[in-house]
């Protein structure tokens, strides 16, 4: 696919990014602060260090903007929406999850307003965004969850508002009919392929927000998994 893009290939484009995310990270870091450090470090491959910087880059945020995080359990990810000047919503099925966002919070004088639930918990709250944000969240969720979901942020955006999100891609699993658990500690309900992952956009009547956005993300992280992530658009006539 010519619009699969290496890690290395991004660098220079996420420059300004990255420093924004690794600066957030020192500041936590000096007074002590616990966050979800899974993908930001070297020791998990730091996959999660460029989906963040990507998604500032792509999604155009602008201050003021309605923004949702969904499922981010306890990362800087939301910390730095709301840095950006943004409105930001973060819904979290786990308590102590989302209860970790309040150090976070106090620590970066910023402002997070903070809902216990899924994605229909806040549709009942008749709030729409103008973007939403999904990072790695997707494949933890069953068939045809995975689908409702997706259709769910369709219906919580505004028109023409725009859908961040990435999912992993265990290769590995795909590959193997059992998977050894003593080595792999843990195997996500959803297996995506690219093909699986753009045949949920499609369903979710989604489209993309600008050409050749499909990031695969290579090499593999200890040669298990890869990270994909879209830059998607409810496009409204």
């Amino acid at each position: 696919m010519k619009d699969v893009v290496n890690l290395k290939d991004l660098d220079g484009e996420l420059k300004k990014e990255h420093a924004e995310v690794q600066k957030v990270m020192n500041e936590l870091n000096k007074k002590g602060v616990d966050y979800l450090v899974d993908g930001l470090t070297d020791s998990g491959g730091k996959v999660k260090f460029w989906e963040q910087a990507y998604f500032l880059k792509k999604l155009k945020l602008k201050e003021g903007m309605d923004v949702l995080d969904v499922g981010s359990g306890g990362s800087i990810f939301p910390a730095l929406l709301a840095k950006r000047g943004c409105n930001v919503y973060v819904v979290e099925k786990n308590k102590a999850r989302l209860d970790a966002y309040i150090p976070i919070m106090e620590a970066l004088k910023v402002n997070i307003k903070l809902i216990l639930g899924d994605v229909n918990d806040v549709l009942e709250l008749g709030i729409e965004f103008d973007r939403i944000t999904c990072i790695s969240v997707l494949e933890h969720n069953e068939a045809p969850e995975d689908l409702e979901m997706m259709k769910c942020f369709y219906k919580l955006l505004k028109a023409n508002g725009i859908l961040g999100i990435s999912v992993d891609f265990y290769r590995i699993y795909m590959q193997r009919k059992k998977v050894d658990t003593k080595v792999f500690w843990w195997v996500p309900p959803q297996i995506y392929s690219e093909t699986k992952f753009k045949e949920i956009i499609r369903k979710a009547h989604f489209k993309y927000a600008f050409k050749h956005n499909w990031k695969n993300w290579t090499p593999e992280i200890y040669g298990i998994y890869t990270s994909a992530a879209a830059v998607l658009q409810k496009k409204v006539k």
